[in-house]
């Protein structure tokens, strides 16, 4: 099977691998082509997360990068006043390229899909930027609300055909009704990689901010 990152993108275009060995195995071998192959596509998706998160936690706060990747997010974080950012991801050698940016305070290899090594209300926001679309069962979301304080924010991506398909809104609506997080925000549908033929204007994206409440 071709495993170029061309191919790859094409693939999740049509659906994203939730199996977390796949997802792992996927990753490694993108890991060095990555920023650079992304950036190519314009894909603004660390900027704009970032740019949210600032509009609702100050900038002292601990922030969970929860699928820190290559550390683009992390970048963005840090380019806009965040200092105290912990990353995990499921690549090793996503965290390897990572770690050359200096802009995390720890970087942890974690599961998305299994509970997250984390205490109780350690953090003051999860960022979780084009992560989701990889995680089918909605467990990790309720792991954000464990591991962010009362008060605390989640602000995270997911794409606008993977939100119908798996019908988001209802997940995220229950959560609600659980009193565990109160939305905040919701953006309209944006490009994600508007430069790749297999995205364009086909496939966009949605940023999520909520309000930890308990």
């Amino acid at each position: 099977m071709d495993q170029t990152p061309a191919k790859l993108l094409s693939r999740w275009s049509k659906y994203p691998s939730t199996d977390s060995g796949k997802v792992e195995e996927e990753y490694d071998i993108f890991a060095k082509t990555y920023d650079g192959t992304l950036r190519g596509w314009q894909y603004k998706a660390p900027e704009v997360g970032a740019e949210l998160l600032k509009e609702f936690v100050p900038v002292e706060s601990k922030i969970l990068d929860a699928g820190c990747g290559t550390g683009l997010t992390g970048l963005a974080l840090k380019q806009h006043g965040f200092e105290n950012i912990i990353g995990v991801d499921i690549s090793g050698a996503s965290l390897e390229v990572a770690r050359k940016k200096e802009v995390y305070r720890e970087l942890h290899q974690v599961d998305l899909q299994m509970p997250l090594p984390f205490r109780d209300n350690e953090f003051d926001a999860v960022a979780c930027i084009a992560v989701l679309g990889h995680i089918e069962a909605p467990s990790l979301l309720y792991e954000f609300c464990r591991v962010v304080r009362p008060g605390g924010h989640v602000v995270f991506s997911q794409r606008e055909d993977i939100c119908y398909e798996r019908n988001y809104e209802n997940m995220l609506r229950a959560i609600e009704e659980s009193e565990l997080w109160r939305r905040k925000c919701v953006t309209e549908p944006m490009l994600y990689l508007p430069k790749n033929e297999d995205y364009a204007e086909r496939i966009k994206v949605q940023y999520f901010v909520y309000e930890v409440c308990v």
